[in-house]
């Protein structure tokens, strides 16, 4: 703050520079990056059901595929099952 009792954006510089304990700082960063809200899990939980709406980011891209046991792959026929007949 300067005399004026005013916001002054070179004190927020350094607030963003200085580091906090157990990569607090860290976190604070990968929130700000992904837009998600940074607390406990009951925190953002309780802010989820309040809000309506799921605020977590998913991960990006399509979900990934389970493949199940090579024998699964002969109930679908010859072809997926890797033999010919």
């Amino acid at each position: 703050m300067n005399d004026c009792g005013q916001w002054d954006y070179r004190d927020w510089r350094e607030t963003q520079r200085a580091e906090g304990p157990d990569g607090e700082t860290e976190a604070v960063r990968q929130a700000t990056r992904t837009g998600e809200p940074l607390g406990s899990r009951e925190f953002v939980q309780r802010l989820e059901r309040w809000a309506g709406t799921r605020l977590g980011v998913l991960a990006r891209g399509r979900t990934k595929r389970k493949f199940g046991a090579p024998e699964d792959a002969a109930d679908q026929g010859c072809l997926f099952a890797g033999r010919e007949e």
